[in-house]
C-alpha cells in the first residue's frame, strides 16, 4: 500500500478532528446562516477511511435556538471522504496557515438503490485557529461547488479569499464575491493540533 493510501485510510488528509467527537458547526451558503454538527467518523458501508460528517439543521424557524449536535438524526447529512491534502504555493496563504484538501461527497441517499443524486468532487481550504479568550479551537473552511466526474484543481481558485477576509465573513456584499457555489464552514470545539503531512 502506498503512503498516500495509508494517509487517506488513517484520516490524515481530513481537518484535524478527534475521531467520533462531535463539534458545533456554523455554515454560510448563499447568504443563509445554518447551524449543525461536524465529526470525523467511520462508515464501513461507504469507505475504509474516516469520513467527514456535517449535519445541518434545516428547520424552518429562523428564531429557534441552534441545536448544534443535540439531535443529528433530524438534520440533513453531508458526507465527505478526504482524498488528498496539499500545501499552498502562495506566500500569503502559507503565512496564514492554509491547507488544501480534495473531497469526495457521497450522496445522502447512498442507501437507496434508485437515487439520481451524483456524488461530487470538491476542493476545500481550511485553517485551524485558537480562540483563547473563548476557550475554544476552531477550523475555518471554504468548500467549492462540486464536479460530478473528477476533481479539478481549478475548483480551488478563490477559496482562500473566503478565509483571508475573516472580518467580512458575514458581510453580504463580501459573500457575493465568493467563488460561485462556495460554502463557508466554522467548526468549533476541542480541535486537535494539525498533523503535518
Amino acid at each position: 500500500m502506498c503512503v498516500a493510501d495509508k494517509m487517506r485510510l488513517s484520516g490524515l488528509y481530513c481537518p484535524p478532528m478527534t475521531l467520533k467527537k462531535k463539534h458545533k458547526l456554523i455554515m454560510i451558503y448563499n447568504g443563509a446562516e445554518l447551524y449543525g454538527c461536524a465529526s470525523l467518523d467511520h462508515n464501513k458501508y461507504l469507505s475504509d477511511s474516516p469520513l467527514l460528517h456535517l449535519w445541518l439543521d434545516l428547520s424552518p424557524n429562523p428564531n429557534a435556538e441552534p441545536a448544534y449536535c443535540q439531535n443529528t438524526c433530524n438534520m440533513f447529512p453531508y458526507i465527505y471522504e478526504c482524498m488528498s491534502k496539499s500545501e499552498p504555493t502562495n506566500k500569503n496563504e502559507i503565512d496564514k496557515g492554509l491547507k488544501y484538501i480534495s473531497l469526495y461527497q457521497y450522496s445522502p441517499k447512498y442507501k437507496q438503490a434508485n437515487t439520481s443524486a451524483i456524488p461530487a468532487y470538491t476542493c476545500a481550504t481550511f485553517v485551524t485557529e485558537k480562540y483563547e479568550d473563548h476557550g475554544i479551537s476552531a477550523i475555518r473552511m471554504a468548500i467549492s461547488s462540486g464536479r460530478a466526474d473528477s476533481f479539478d484543481v481549478k475548483q480551488c481558485e478563490g477559496l482562500s479569499n473566503v478565509l483571508t477576509n475573516k472580518g467580512n465573513i458575514y458581510n453580504h456584499e463580501t459573500q457575493k464575491k465568493w467563488p460561485r457555489g462556495s460554502t463557508y464552514i466554522f467548526i468549533m470545539g476541542d480541535i486537535e493540533p494539525d498533523k503535518g503531512t
